[in-house]
């Protein structure tokens, strides 16, 4: 769902809910390092999403530009215990200063952090004050909320409670199961199905089949240089050129780097550093291989050596 508010700051300014209801107290603060004691605090006790997380928001916002800056938003009750934290940032459109939640296109989901106990007891008489005495902190005109989930974790979003608009389209999840061909007999038709045993037998027919997972850096690298090998020989015969005409090598390639020093740095697990990879060698075909370093090397810097980190930086 999407929420648009455009009043919050007339309202601030006439004093009509200018101030948060029930003892709630609003700060606003622009540096993350300064609210991330708090932030880690309430994500590990808390209601969020996963583009909630320090982590995940510490990258995206790393790569902010222009004019936008970071706008966090905390809601502590009297006692002084965090209820809530919007990670927000804050840019001039059309004129006016429009704040959103950090990520945009990125992020699946934009929702803040909340404690349970507060997520149930919120009504949105309280989150409408709290935005428009941010608002008048903040110097925000608009605030846009897109890809607002009604429900997560199985508890009402807060944010959801304000006037809204349902998306053009629903969020799908599924909950995984023991049984493997169960799940994808539950996710995928028959046919589609069908499909995939034949290109395990189209396969067979090149040698022997088997399915294994990366455990050690030498042993990705070594299994990504073959599989770039391979895409390229495949493109060659397709007679699809990479952009801008340019190939790459598969031992210099920037994505490489970044599968290869995350992979040693992080040692992620459940073969999350091969698909990252995969992942960022798709970019070379729609981006010229200089502008992806480019970008990898200013993830890298920011300590944001994966996908979303790369593409904040295209």
């Amino acid at each position: 769902m999407t929420l648009l508010d455009t009043t919050t700051r007339r309202r601030a300014r006439t004093g009509a809910m200018a101030r948060p209801q029930a003892g709630l107290r609003v700060e606003v603060v622009e540096d993350i390092a300064q609210a991330s004691r708090a932030w880690l605090s309430l994500e590990v006790s808390g209601v969020l999403t996963p583009y909630q997380t320090l982590g995940w928001q510490r990258s995206a916002m790393a790569t902010l530009d222009g004019d936008a800056r970071p706008c966090i938003i905390m809601l502590r009750e009297a006692s002084g215990s965090l209820a809530a934290l919007m990670p927000l940032v804050v840019r001039r459109q059309a004129g006016l200063r429009i704040a959103t939640f950090a990520g945009g296109k990125h992020a699946n989901y934009g929702m803040g952090l909340f404690r349970p106990d507060a997520m149930a007891a919120l009504t949105a008489e309280q989150i409408a004050a709290a935005l428009a005495s941010a608002a008048a902190r903040a110097g925000i005109d608009a605030f846009i909320f897109r890809n607002q989930p009604a429900v997560w974790a199985g508890r009402p979003n807060p944010i959801a409670l304000l006037p809204h608009q349902a998306s053009a389209s629903s969020a799908w999840r599924a909950e995984l199961t023991a049984d493997a061909d169960a799940f994808v007999a539950g996710l995928m038709s028959s046919e589609s199905r069908k499909k995939l045993r034949h290109k395990e037998r189209k396969l067979t027919e090149l040698g022997p089949v088997s399915y294994r997972e990366a455990e050690t850096p030498a042993e990705a690298r070594r299994f990504l240089d073959a599989f770039l090998a391979q895409k390229l020989a495949r493109f060659r015969t397709m007679g699809i050129a990479m952009a801008a005409g340019r190939e790459f090598d598969p031992g210099a390639n920037a994505a490489s780097v970044v599968v290869n020093q995350s992979f040693a740095k992080q040692q992620w697990p459940d073969g999350r550093g091969v698909r990252e990879f995969i992942a960022i060698l798709q970019l070379h075909q729609t981006q010229p291989a200089s502008l992806i370093e480019q970008a990898v090397e200013q993830a890298l810097k920011h300590q944001s050596g994966h996908l979303d980190g790369v593409r904040f930086c295209l």
